[in-house]
């Protein structure tokens, strides 16, 4: 099935977003065959964070800068969460989202939950009705 299938309304698209998808677990194995269905979106994340070598040091300095205001156990932690496996791209129009999470039936192994949205045209907002 299309992802897009799920935003029909009788047989037409009414919106590409919201979108959201997660997966446990990541992956297996059936009959001799590994699914992995959102390894795209994943590799996806990394593959641009890379990209920014010094840069995202650079905006996780920025976020200290909020973040330290907080006593210096709590700054800590979060911190930490802010530079662990959890990506967004947000932006005046587009938002993504990737987040490794504790598993919720495999409790020992990561959830992988992502999210979709546009700002301005979710819900076919993107749509004119004259």
């Amino acid at each position: 099935m299309h992802p897009s299938s799920s935003f029909l309304a009788t047989g037409a698209v009414e919106g590409a977003s919201p979108f959201f998808v997660g997966v446990e677990p990541t992956s297996w194995e059936s009959s001799g065959t590994t699914h992995q269905p959102l390894q795209d979106m994943k590799a996806a994340m990394p593959a641009m964070t890379t990209g920014l070598s010094t840069a995202e040091k650079l905006v996780l300095a920025a976020i200290k800068r909020w973040v330290a205001n907080a006593d210096d156990a709590t700054a800590t932690s979060l911190m930490s969460t802010y530079e662990s496996d959890y990506v967004r791209i947000d932006g005046p129009s587009v938002w993504v989202e990737f987040v490794c999470q504790n598993g919720v039936v495999l409790q020992n192994q990561i959830h992988y939950h992502t999210v979709y949205r546009d700002h301005t045209r979710d819900n076919g907002g993107e749509f004119t009705f004259s």
